[in-house]
């Protein structure tokens, strides 16, 4: 494509400015994290980085980045590079021991965050060990412990944000949460913060599955089939979460789990699952995967992914698909009341999909 077409395409779908944070260090009053940011229209001067309300004192913007330069190489200050480290003192009282530190990419003209619900939060303690490094990595593509924390706890907050603002309920007012697809517990770890409900996870992977029951002692966890049905019981869930699930099934294969999902979910549930959409194809490194995913009719299946190898025994099962969110809110409301899609939500990357069972 045009490198300015790319470029509108890319604007349009994620927003004026864009970000991701890939480490976070802490040690004895410091405090250092790394990722990459597209700069917004003010340029570079216009942008910053701060921990817990405070400014960075150290900010090194823009360095190389060639993985993410090879992607976004029709953007201005792409010879620059869109890396950035920063680096500050870090007081401990701004962070209690069972507390978080919140990560924003600023403006610095309002000294708030360009999107608040792209913000990163890293818990600053773990209750439970964290899953050997081959269950972490089926899960969550890389086995760094950091990012492992960094993506399950950011999710866990931010869908404890969207719950809140979509049906006016915290975490805590649901009677069963249902994590679908909960891999090593990378999210489902964190819910043994949410006093109250009672906490199932299931997962394809069963020795992922097995580990979780043997170290996440507050929550109920099972092997599920390929292909539903599944053994939970009708209504049995007031709230289901789904996070990178529908990012890897056929199409076929992804109308089974929604029926499934209407199924096991009750009258009124919360189901929130999240979608590679046109943010995550802004990200992609296939050439024109916008275009693409429009031509395809808003389902775009770019092939087999083979993190789950040798663990499940269906070949070619598992994908990596991207949807469009017209195809989204026509195809799916079939099943639930479609409330919101949230671009670029999960990851900084993956849209959420906001739901209602009738």
């Amino acid at each position: 494509m045009d490198g300015t077409m790319n470029e509108e395409m890319l604007h349009e779908a994620a927003g004026e400015a864009f970000w991701c944070m890939d480490r976070i260090e802490l040690s004895p009053g410091r405090i250092e994290v790394s990722g990459w940011a597209i700069p917004p229209p003010a340029g570079h001067a216009g942008a910053g980085f701060a921990f817990n309300g405070r400014d960075f004192e150290e900010v090194a913007w823009p360095t190389p980045r060639p993985d993410i330069d090879a992607i976004f190489n029709y953007l201005p200050g792409m010879r620059q590079g869109f890396g950035f480290v920063c680096r500050s003192r870090f007081p401990e009282r701004t962070c209690p021991p069972d507390g978080f530190i919140r990560i924003s990419y600023t403006n610095l003209k309002t000294s708030r965050p360009f999107r608040d619900d792209h913000d990163y939060y890293f818990p600053t303690r773990e209750e439970f060990p964290l899953p050997p490094p081959g269950n972490r990595k089926r899960v969550h593509g890389s086995d760094f412990e950091i990012s492992f924390r960094l993506e399950g706890y950011s999710s866990f907050v931010k869908l404890g944000q969207a719950v809140q603002d979509a049906f006016q309920a915290g975490l805590g007012d649901f009677r069963r949460i249902l994590d679908w697809g909960c891999g090593c517990g990378r999210v489902t770890r964190y819910f043994s913060r949410t006093r109250g409900p009672a906490i199932t996870g299931v997962d394809i992977d069963a020795e992922s599955i097995r580990w979780c029951r043997s170290h996440l002692r507050f929550g109920e966890f099972d092997a599920i089939p390929l292909h539903p049905p599944t053994r939970l019981g009708a209504g049995s869930f007031d709230l289901i979460a789904g996070i990178s699930i529908f990012t890897h099934l056929k199409e076929r294969e992804q109308f089974e789990w929604l029926a499934e999902l209407a199924r096991i979910a009750a009258p009124g549930a919360a189901v929130l699952v999240s979608i590679n959409g046109p943010f995550a194809a802004c990200r992609t490194p296939v050439a024109d995967a916008l275009r693409l995913l429009d031509d395809s009719g808003g389902f775009l299946d770019l092939g087999s992914d083979n993190a789950l190898d040798g663990v499940i025994g269906e070949s070619g099962y598992y994908r990596s698909t991207f949807h469009g969110t017209d195809y989204v809110r026509k195809r799916w409301s079939a099943y639930f009341d479609i409330l919101r899609i949230i671009p670029g939500y999960i990851g900084n990357n993956q849209d959420l999909v906001v739901m209602r069972k009738r």
